[in-house]
């Protein structure tokens, strides 16, 4: 009876001896490329591509109803801001993460200052509510933290009438104005939404004057030096804002 070469799984026997030997070494080594070929190679679920169990993840941010919601209304607050004092506005989201929105504000307005011989000018001049709007259009962009919360950055124009007060008057007042400044304004704000639709918007942000030749210095007639101190000590003073603001409103 022929057997075995030394270098074969088995040294020595019979063809079906060496196979009963070697049956459980076989089936040993099958599981363990069964197990290895398991491991490496996706189940049917995930071949069609669906995740398993432990590894589903919950939908994006940007996904939450809250941000779905495309138009908003808004009232605004704040010092300095593109629609002045306060404000209302109206927003809309083409994407959660980019929205577009124009707003009419109240602000500070040109400077008026009646002459003393005419009691009633101020009425018939500064009275004129409407010469203090302000005028913006915002785009802005935001990053969806999680549900409820989002920071981003906007930019964009605003117009109006404008006055600039020397903040702290120890050497005497300064005051610039013009009937209509243009502005290019751009911010950061933080983002925050309920289910219910409320928004809550903070923002802070930096306004530069397009048109800044139009801006002058205020006279208050003969015997005040406002006029030669602006112009001398302020000369590039109210030409650029940091500003600080505050919005609420509804998502809809």
């Amino acid at each position: 009876m022929r057997s075995l070469g030394p270098r074969s799984d088995f040294s020595v026997g019979s063809p079906a001896l060496g196979l009963l030997t070697g049956l459980p070494r076989a089936v040993g080594c099958a599981a363990l490329l069964s197990a290895l070929l398991g491991y490496a190679t996706p189940s049917a679920a995930q071949a069609a591509g669906e995740p398993a169990a432990e590894f589903a993840r919950a939908p994006g941010a940007e996904d939450d109803p809250r941000w779905q919601k495309a138009a908003a209304i808004q009232a605004h607050l704040g010092f300095g801001t593109p629609l002045g004092y306060y404000g209302l506005a109206v927003e809309y989201s083409l994407t959660p993460w980019l929205s577009a929105s124009a707003g009419v504000g109240r602000g500070s307005g040109p400077y008026c200052l009646a002459p003393d011989e005419q009691p009633r000018a101020f009425d018939k001049i500064c009275g004129r509510w409407h010469r203090d709007l302000q005028y913006a259009s915002l785009l802005r962009a935001r990053y969806i933290l999680e549900e409820i919360t989002a920071i981003g950055f906007g930019a964009g124009p605003s117009f109006g009438g404008y006055t600039w007060v020397e903040p702290l008057q120890t050497d005497g007042p300064a005051y610039k104005s013009t009937e209509r400044a243009y502005w290019l304004n751009v911010e950061a704000f933080a983002e925050a939404r309920s289910s219910a639709g409320l928004l809550f918007r903070g923002v802070v942000g930096y306004g530069f004057m397009l048109n800044p030749s139009d801006l002058g210095c205020v006279s208050w007639g003969a015997g005040s030096r406002a006029f030669e101190h602006c112009r001398d000590d302020h000369p590039a003073d109210g030409k650029r804002l940091i500003y600080l603001g505050f919005a609420g409103g509804l998502a809809l």
